[in-house]
């Protein structure tokens, strides 16, 4: 058996429901045993959040939310062309949208929403997706059937992230597929407490539900699909040279989910490893492509680093003094003091000379986090044995990861290098025993900076791109311009440097673009697509812009410029004068 699971996009609207029910009907045909797991229609999820949180508010906006979500599925039904099986189907989600209508307007009566009534009220979605699509699988003549994974999921009543209670979910699913071997159509995301209460796997729960019912019925192969085509190297959003890696490790799915890979959910992968079951990351917008293998490993590949992932928003926080030297039991309080209020530390790091311990929590933990550490070490503080607890929130962890990264010498050069190179400060460094990931912490300002930088550094090595901002394109400054058209391709064949036009500018119009200016057209580019030209305006894009390897080429004889050089290379940021 394979274990499919389609994301929110894949199943977005009716053309995408429409492309995943002719994939699985030709998987069908061709053999396949298969089962289908799904989320909800993409972005519905966040409406019911919006409505619930609008309900408890008395904001009576709720109830437009409500009605987005009613003429959504609506409108997706009498789209597929389901014919006589349309009204049966209307009338299932019909009862299902009227318990949603229900359940706000008894959140609205009492004014509170909880985790308990959250998760409640996000499991209709799913319940309304699943309903759906195995309806149009119907329709289009392979059999299945309907199954509200609450039959087969137990967890505790840990409500919104709710932990799976495996001994009796893998008896429920080998007991139920036991006796229906027909396709099933599986809600993502959602349980059951063994009180019949309605919990949720967490954010991104869908994948975990496919991966714990092949784990328990030791599937050949569980399916992602997605709206990407596999993991990437790097957040394509942030580096646009990021690429589809062929295979990466379980190890290193983790790792990389863990630091915002968003492809795959992060438990998702550890009902698997046990029975070494597969996944592959596919891409319903282009099924041929292979996607991304993640397994147990491969002897031939020999790529030592696999991604560049970071977690964007962070607060950091750091507990140092004279009185933590030498003094046992200060991190045991400290864990235990965060551990009893629930809250989680990302990343850990502490000086050998143990003068100060540094932790990354989430922001919105940041402030309650600070309170605690406080009263526990209070003593400690009014004596001045414990430096006030500060809180910084302006920063960003970036991570390079690769399970061959063991025992590789100069991973950790290259990249103290490559952020050096570019005036990126390191605040705090962190790498386990393990060697599978080295994290460090830096300023949230130069994350984009960071990302590119290292991405060229352990993926582009043999290539560099060079983003010139130029100002001054008259006589001298055109004259370069053309010299570097003309030489663009051999700089690129015989010494390996990408030239990325970023910024034009004269004394009248100014135009700047991070993905680059075609400088074969440049000129008519800048009269029709510049904006009047504002020498401020023009540092301060590129200081704010904070590219990797940027050059600020000056071809202006204006003293005015020259005023701007200290903040230029304070930027680490080249300056040429012609």
């Amino acid at each position: 058996m394979k274990v499919l699971k389609f994301g929110g996009t894949s199943v977005g609207n009716s053309e995408n429901i429409k492309k995943v029910v002719s994939q699985i009907t030709s998987l069908v045909k061709s053999g396949d045993h298969l089962c289908i797991v799904s989320s909800a229609l993409a972005g519905v999820t966040n409406l019911l959040i919006k409505a619930g949180e609008h309900a408890a508010n008395n904001e009576l906006s709720y109830k437009e939310t409500y009605n987005e979500i009613v003429e959504r599925h609506h409108k997706i039904i009498s789209e597929l062309d389901l014919g006589h099986a349309e009204t049966d189907l209307l009338k299932t989600i019909d009862s299902l949208l009227d318990d949603i209508k229900d359940l706000l307007h008894g959140i609205n009566l009492i004014k509170e929403y909880t985790k308990r009534s959250n998760d409640l009220l996000t499991s209709y979605g799913e319940q309304l997706s699943c309903n759906i699509i195995s309806v149009a699988i119907r329709n289009a003549g392979t059999d299945c059937t309907y199954l509200d994974a609450r039959r087969l999921i137990q967890t505790d009543d840990r409500f919104g992230n709710a932990r799976v209670d495996f001994v009796t979910s893998n008896e429920k699913i080998k007991a139920y597929f036991e006796a229906n071997n027909e396709l099933q159509v599986v809600t993502g995301f959602i349980a059951v407490t063994k009180k019949f209460e309605t919990t949720t796997l967490g954010r991104g729960g869908s994948d975990y539900t496919a991966s714990i019912i092949a784990g328990a019925l030791n599937a050949e192969e569980v399916q992602i699909w997605t709206d990407v085509d596999g993991i990437l190297t790097a957040d394509p959003r942030k580096v646009k040279r990021a690429f589809p890696l062929k295979e990466v490790t379980y190890i290193e799915a983790m790792e990389m989910s863990h630091f915002g890979a968003k492809v795959i959910y992060p438990p998702t992968v550890l009902p698997l490893i046990k029975n070494k079951i597969p996944i592959r990351i596919k891409n319903t917008f282009n099924p041929d492509f292979n996607g991304t293998l993640i397994s147990e490993g491969n002897e031939d590949d020999k790529m030592v680093v696999k991604g560049v992932s970071s977690i964007d928003d962070l607060a950091l926080i750091n507990v140092e003094g004279g009185g933590m030297v030498g003094v046992t039991g200060i991190a045991a309080r400290l864990f235990k003091a965060l551990s009893r209020n629930d809250i989680n530390i990302i990343l850990i790091t502490q000086a050998s000379s143990e003068f100060s311990i540094c932790l990354a929590v989430d922001p919105e933990n940041a402030e309650l986090a600070r309170e605690v550490i406080s009263e526990e070490f209070e003593l400690e503080i009014k004596n001045g044995k414990i430096n006030k607890i500060e809180v910084d929130y302006e920063v960003a962890v970036v991570a390079v990861i690769g399970e061959h990264m063991k025992r590789t010498p100069g991973i950790s050069a290259k990249l103290f290098t490559s952020l050096g190179r570019n005036g990126i400060n390191v605040i705090a460094v962190a790498q386990g025993s393990s060697e599978y990931n080295v994290s460090v912490v830096i300023s949230k300002t130069d994350l984009s900076k960071a990302l590119n930088s290292l991405h060229e550094a352990f993926f582009l090595s043999d290539k560099m791109t060079l983003n010139v901002f130029m100002i001054g394109v008259g006589l001298i400054g055109g004259t370069l311009m053309t010299q570097m058209q003309r030489q663009m391709g051999h700089l690129l064949d015989h010494n390996n440097i990408r030239i990325n036009i970023v910024a034009i500018a004269n004394s009248k119009k100014m135009l700047l673009d991070e993905k680059g200016i075609d400088i074969s057209k440049w000129k008519q580019s800048l009269e029709s697509e510049g904006t009047t030209m504002n020498v401020q305006q023009y540092f301060d894009k590129l200081i704010e812009m904070n590219l990797s390897n940027s050059v600020f080429v000056d071809s202006t004889s204006s003293a005015a410029m020259t005023d701007h050089y200290y903040d230029v290379l304070n930027n680490s940021i080249s300056i040429v004068t012609p």
